[in-house]
């Protein structure tokens, strides 16, 4: 899920942030994908076994807190973007809310769209999971997971959540304006309902947390005193500990606080080491399309090749320059079939801009 290019780049968390953080969470997605299983154990040396699991196995199983983290960001930036546009226009926030909403749902779906056309065509010659013609155009409109119908990427169960929480931007961000206390209280039903239930479109609690923590500025609250860099190393590393330790006694329901904690480590701390934060924030700029289209290459069509370096460092480096690769190729195609041209040309229509 992708923040909008409307955050001010000069505040204190700016694009560049958001995407430094966004590339901290893609990493921790291939971790998560490449290394959880046990049917990955024989595609990798393990450097360290914790009785029969190795131990990228049991760090693996933590990274899940990825998907946290993008609707922390994604909710942080849609919000940002909104009362960006409502103080520089003249329209009714009605208007602004609901033309925003539509844009960021195109967008999500048009590059979705364009990601499904590169490579579920080819995935016809070795396997076919719809039953129906419906079954294709759900998981074409990335409704798989909302339907519960067949997918050809389980991991695009993501982009139904996605879907939801922007189409929920429309009824939320009214209230979250007007009745900051009742929006708090929807997020909660919706935590608690993810608790009872477990169903994964229930997490955007956690977009809606995100578009709160904008809402009072709460990045910019934590960090308004300055401090030397080693207590700040030192703060950010043991809240990281904290809530990692506490994410391992009570798992999901800490995935928030954990995913707050790695955003407030990558604000605070990565973005000072030039080199790592640059590498990060390129990472973070292709996070979406990485997500989309990561699951072909690792498990459908060439896994022998991601995991042949064998050992799991190396497999991951390896991982993320292929990715890398793929999705800055994918960005040229765009470019020249004028994809990209036509996706911002419908975008801005919705939204009211001039072309």
């Amino acid at each position: 899920m992708s923040t909008s290019k409307s955050i001010n780049a000069n505040s204190g968390f700016s694009i560049r942030q958001t995407n430094i953080a966004k590339g901290i969470a893609c990493i921790l997605l291939l971790i998560h994908h490449l290394f959880y299983s046990p049917k990955s154990y024989d595609d990798f040396t393990s450097l360290c076994l914790i009785g029969d699991v190795p131990l990228e196995s049991i760090f693996a199983v933590m990274c899940k807190v990825c998907v946290a983290i993008f609707l922390l960001l994604s909710g942080y930036g849609v919000n940002e973007s909104i009362n960006h546009k409502l103080k520089s226009t003249n329209l009714n926030s009605a208007s602004v809310i609901t033309r925003k909403s539509l844009r960021l749902l195109w967008k999500l779906w048009a590059n979705f769209a364009f990601i499904f056309i590169i490579f579920v065509p080819w995935q016809f010659l070795t396997r076919n999971p719809y039953s129906s013609v419906s079954d294709f155009a759900a998981d074409a409109l990335g409704l798989a997971d909302l339907l519960n119908t067949p997918t050809m990427n389980k991991t695009w169960w993501y982009i139904s959540l996605a879907l939801l929480s922007y189409l929920a931007v429309l009824f939320y961000k009214p209230i979250l304006n007007k009745y900051r206390g009742l929006a708090f209280v929807i997020a909660g039903i919706f935590f608690v309902l993810y608790i009872v239930l477990g169903d994964n479109l229930f997490l955007c609690y956690i977009f809606m947390f995100g578009m709160q923590a904008s809402e009072i500025g709460i990045m910019n609250r934590l960090t308004k005193r300055k401090a030397k860099r080693i207590y700040k190393w030192i703060m950010c590393l043991s809240l990281v500990a904290i809530t990692a330790i506490l994410r391992y006694i009570v798992p999901a329901w800490m995935d928030m606080l954990f995913a707050f904690s790695i955003i407030l480590f990558s604000y605070v701390c990565i973005s000072e080491v030039k080199f790592l934060s640059n590498t990060l924030e390129l990472i973070g700029k292709h996070s979406a399309n990485i997500f989309m289209f990561h699951s072909f290459i690792y498990v459908y069509n060439f896994k022998e090749i991601v995991y042949a370096p064998k050992y799991a460092p190396l497999i991951l480096i390896a991982f993320v320059i292929e990715c890398l690769i793929i999705s800055i190729a994918i960005e040229y195609i765009k470019k020249i079939t004028f994809a990209e041209r036509g996706i911002n040309f419908i975008g801005n229509l919705i939204e009211g801009k001039k072309s």
